[in-house]
């Protein structure tokens, strides 16, 4: 099931929400062997023996939905999710170690074999909930809000997540389909930034480079209007830009980052 875009929250009862999970999505069976793979058909269960493990101590007939998180801690010492570290699963095949690997749970499709996709949303969480009790610590259910769900969403934006999702509590799971049953809330901030450069790259995609005082290295943001290509294709290095982005990652980098603006070259 996938999930439609939303600028406000939406108004009514009946709507809950839950953390937007920075990590991969994850589909995960088990018996008589548990399986995982992404939403584009990769297989990890190998990669991840230690998830493999907690889902083979759960009943046979049991498909979950949920996200592949790695946590860490940023420069503070606080705990935040580490994005990059992921990228481990594809560079070398596992994640580094002293990485904190997590599969955290938001939907049970399947108990004991049986199809719940027709089931209201609360009864699912219902099952999810009894499915993972006392499960495994590379098990975990997402946490949800039921009640003040603009303040909750403000204060997950403000401990790091990228925003929300807000589910409808008697919605069916629509696999594989897109449904406004679940919609994603995002916080966009803005950040002034010192472009370096810009190019395109293979894919056709345009990028910049740029630079802020408390990041040590570049980063790149995603160049969609054409003014700002044409003026970085021309060769323009070194001016003032604003970016727009979801979140900053436990390194203090911007995360999602788009260029919205640059200034006029002195």
């Amino acid at each position: 099931m996938l999930l439609h875009t939303c600028r406000v929250a939406p108004a009514g009862p009946g709507w809950v929400l839950e953390p937007k999970w920075d990590g991969y999505r994850l589909m995960a069976t088990t018996g008589p062997r548990a399986e995982a793979w992404t939403r584009h058909g990769t297989r990890l269960e190998e990669r991840l023996p230690e998830l493999r493990a907690a889902l083979d101590q759960l009943p046979a007939g049991t498909l979950l939905d949920g996200e592949l998180v790695a946590l860490g801690t940023d420069a503070d010492g606080r705990p935040a999710q580490a994005w990059e570290a992921l990228g481990e699963l594809w560079r070398r095949g596992r994640v580094a170690a002293g990485v904190d690997v997590r599969l955290v749970c938001f939907d049970v499709l399947e108990a004991g074999g049986r199809t719940l996709d027709d089931r209201p949303w609360y009864q699912r969480r219902a099952r999810l909930c009894s499915l993972l009790e006392g499960a495994p610590a590379d098990l975990v259910v997402s946490p949800v809000f039921e009640e003040d769900l603009a303040g909750a969403h403000a204060r997950l934006v403000a401990t790091g997540f990228e925003g929300s999702v807000l589910k409808q509590g008697d919605g069916r799971y629509a696999r594989a389909r897109r449904s406004r049953g679940w919609l994603k809330l995002k916080q966009r901030q803005t950040a002034t930034v010192r472009v370096a450069f810009g190019s395109r790259g293979r894919d056709g995609a345009f990028h910049a480079a740029f630079r802020e005082p408390d990041v040590d290295w570049l980063q790149w943001a995603t160049v969609r209007h054409l003014a700002l290509q044409r003026t970085l294709g021309a060769g323009a290095r070194d001016l003032e830009g604003q970016i727009a982005f979801s979140h900053r990652n436990a390194r203090g980098a911007a995360r999602e980052a788009r260029l919205v603006a640059l200034a006029a070259a002195a």
